[in-house]
C-alpha cells in the first residue's frame, strides 16, 4: 500500500539491542563478540552506530538472559517484544491535525483524537520509507496464426493473443514520528496526510509541507531530541541488523530510537 509504514507483525521473538557501550570501538566490538559469541567483524559492523538489534531469543527469559551478559561485558543493552512494545504497538497514523499556540491536535481517519502540549514532546524522528506498488494489466498483440491462414486461404492471417503483465515500481516518502512524555507515538505519512493543519503556511508539494510541518514541531518543542538517521537505509539497517529488513519494520526502527531515547536518565514513562 502506498506511503504507509509496514509493520511486521510476524515475530515469535524477543529482540535484544546494544543502546551504547563505552570504550574505544575495536574494544567493544571484542566484547560484543565474547558475549555473543560472534566473530569481532559481526561485533564491529553491530556498533558502528548505536542503538542496534545485535541479537533475538525465542522468549523474554531467554532476552533478558543476553541482556546481563551484554551488561557483564559493559554495554547498556535492552529487551523488547516488537509486536507487544507501546512503542511499536501504540503508534498513531495521523490524518488530520491542528497546531495550536502550545500544542498539537492529531487525529486519524477513524476514533478519537489526541492532544499532545509541545513542552511533552521528547522526541522528533524523520524518515523515509519505500513504497512497493504492484499493477498488473491485460496486454493483446496480434500474432500470425499459419494454420488460420491456410483454412480461411489467407483472408484471416492472425489471431489476438492476451496475457496478463506485472510491473512493479517503487516510491519513496517522508514520515515524521513524534514522541511525547504521555499518549501514544504519532506517526505523520507524507501520502496519509491532510496537510491542511498547516494553515497559511500550506506549500504546493506533498514534499514541501513536510519540510514545514518537521521545521514547526522543532521550532514547537525546541527541548526534543531529533534524529534523522532513518532518512537513509544505511541507518535503517544499521538499527534493525541482518534479517529485519526496513520495508517491513520502520516501525520497530523507530521505536528502538524511542526505547534508546526513554532509557536515559532523563527519561519519563510513556
Amino acid at each position: 500500500m502506498r506511503g504507509k509504514v509496514v509493520r511486521s507483525t510476524k515475530f515469535v521473538v524477543h529482540l535484544v539491542a546494544v543502546v551504547h557501550g563505552e570504550g574505544p570501538l575495536p574494544e567493544r566490538a571484542q566484547a560484543l563478540a565474547a558475549a555473543l559469541s560472534c566473530s569481532v567483524v559481526e561485533g564491529r559492523q553491530r556498533l558502528v552506530a548505536t542503538p542496534s538489534i545485535v541479537a533475538r531469543a525465542p522468549t523474554a527469559e531467554g532476552a533478558a538472559e543476553i541482556v546481563g551478559r551484554l551488561k557483564a561485558a559493559g554495554f547498556h543493552a535492552l529487551a523488547f517484544d516488537p509486536v507487544e512494545s507501546p512503542f511499536v504497538k501504540r503508534q498513531l497514523q495521523v490524518r488530520s491535525f491542528e497546531l495550536h499556540e502550545d500544542r498539537l491536535s492529531a487525529s486519524p481517519r477513524q476514533g478519537a483524537g489526541v492532544q499532545v502540549p509541545f513542552d511533552t514532546v521528547r522526541l522528533i524522528l524523520r524518515g523515509t520509507q519505500t513504497a512497493t506498488e504492484v499493477q498488473e494489466k491485460t496486454v493483446t498483440a496480434k500474432k500470425f496464426n499459419p494454420a488460420l491462414a491456410v483454412a480461411t486461404g489467407g483472408l484471416m492471417m492472425r489471431t489476438n493473443k492476451s496475457k496478463m503483465v506485472k510491473s512493479v515500481s517503487d516510491s519513496m516518502s517522508g514520515f515524521v514520528h513524534v514522541y511525547a512524555t504521555k499518549g501514544p507515538p504519532l506517526l505523520f505519512s507524507e501520502f496519509n496526510l491532510d496537510f491542511r493543519g498547516l494553515g497559511d503556511a500550506l506549500e504546493k508539494s506533498r514534499i514541501l509541507n513536510m519540510k514545514v510541518l518537521l521545521d514547526t514541531l522543532r521550532s514547537a518543542a525546541p527541548q526534543a531530541s531529533f534524529d534523522d538517521r532513518l532518512m537513509r537505509r544505511a541507518g535503517q539497517s544499521q538499527l534493525l541488523g541482518p534479517g529485519l529488513p526496513p520495508e517491513a519494520n520502520l516501525a520497530i526502527a523507530s521505536g528502538l530510537l524511542a526505547m534508546a531515547a526513554w532509557a536515559s536518565p532523563a527519561s519519563s514513562s510513556t
